[in-house]
């Protein structure tokens, strides 16, 4: 079965529920839309740039083996739980 197609202009929760149905597409958009924020806030918590790209690629990784980790019935947004 073919994962739906995503867009640049659907929310973070949008790619999210795509992503579990297998979307490498939502992911690669997900990734490039937050890519840039996550790397300053790990970069500001390791205050290392590579451990900073190592954390940030983990999490995303994480996101694509386990996406049902994050639930879309809470109040929190993509970046807060990320």
């Amino acid at each position: 079965m073919k994962a739906p197609m995503a867009s640049t202009e659907d929310s973070d929760e949008s790619l999210m529920r795509l992503i579990r149905q297998g979307s490498h597409q939502a992911f690669a958009i997900l990734v490039r839309r937050h890519t840039d924020r996550f790397f300053a806030a790990a970069f500001r918590m390791a205050g290392n740039s590579s451990m900073a790209e190592d954390m940030v690629q983990d999490a995303f990784l994480k996101i694509w083996n386990k996406p049902d980790q994050w639930k879309d019935d809470t109040s929190a947004t993509i970046t807060t739980w990320f």
